[in-house]
């Protein structure tokens, strides 16, 4: 218990190129913290999913800080993404509409549908000039 990690934090620029050095921290630690397999699996595609959302649309094209925090807070596993993009809350947007024909969807907004469908809770705040959302997952039984 004693010699595990208590969080991961890591500060990158918003550019794709940092991206699968910030899902191998997630991963290697996810591993650290005994989560299981399939939470693991979900955490890591939420990351994908918000850290594409930002180096594609935060910025406007310009490389800005990206902060992904990672930690167990009582038996649940935190996921944090910061930015100081535009002010933008994901949460905002209408859950699509999975009945309508592919071709009849709006693009976009999938993969905030399915980030909430991994967590237990998702929550946004603008804060100080950043964007903050906060993943939460329960791994304890």
């Amino acid at each position: 218990e004693g010699n595990e990690r208590s969080m991961l934090e890591k500060r990158v620029p918003a550019g794709m190129e940092y991206m699968d050095g910030v899902l191998e921290a997630l991963r290697e630690y996810l591993e650290e913290v005994n989560c299981p397999k399939k939470t693991a699996l979900h955490l890591e595609i939420a990351l994908e999913e918000l850290f594409t959302n930002i180096a594609s649309y935060a910025y406007g094209g310009e490389p800005g800080p990206v902060r992904v925090y990672c930690g167990l807070e009582g038996g649940e596993l935190v996921l944090e993404v910061e930015d100081k993009g535009i002010s933008f809350n994901p949460l905002d947007r209408e859950a699509p509409d999975l009945q309508l024909p592919l071709e009849e969807r709006p693009v976009g907004g999938l993969g905030i549908y399915m980030v909430r469908q991994f967590a237990d809770s998702v929550e946004y705040q603008y804060r100080d000039g950043c964007n903050i959302l906060r993943l939460k997952k329960c791994i304890r039984p």
